[in-house]
């Protein structure tokens, strides 16, 4: 993506996230959805990375559930605090296409 080789990172970043999501290892499969989401965006692809936004958040909000009060304290890691603060710009874009 920072090379802006947008053709070879999306296929990437798509087998990593499936990879993440056959493994059971959630972070790194939201984080994989947010590579994605920000790599459709690049390429101008709205709808897809809104797409994988939502399924990131999806995740995100299954592990704040299964973690109980664990995930307060993970939540307040500052990357993990700026990641979904962009996925929830992702839905919010999302909402406002909708309009």
């Amino acid at each position: 993506l920072a090379a802006r080789d947008l053709e070879h990172a999306l296929p990437l970043a798509q087998s990593a996230a499936m990879f993440f999501s056959g493994s059971d290892q959630h972070e790194s499969e939201w984080r994989s959805l947010l590579c994605v989401a920000r790599i459709n965006q690049a390429a101008g692809d709205r709808a897809a990375a809104q797409k994988s936004a939502s399924e990131a958040l999806t995740i995100v909000a299954r592990d704040e559930h299964d973690w109980g009060s664990s995930f307060q304290m993970y939540a307040l890691r500052p990357d993990v605090m700026a990641a979904r603060r962009e996925l929830a710009e992702f839905n919010q874009n999302k909402e406002r296409d909708r309009k």
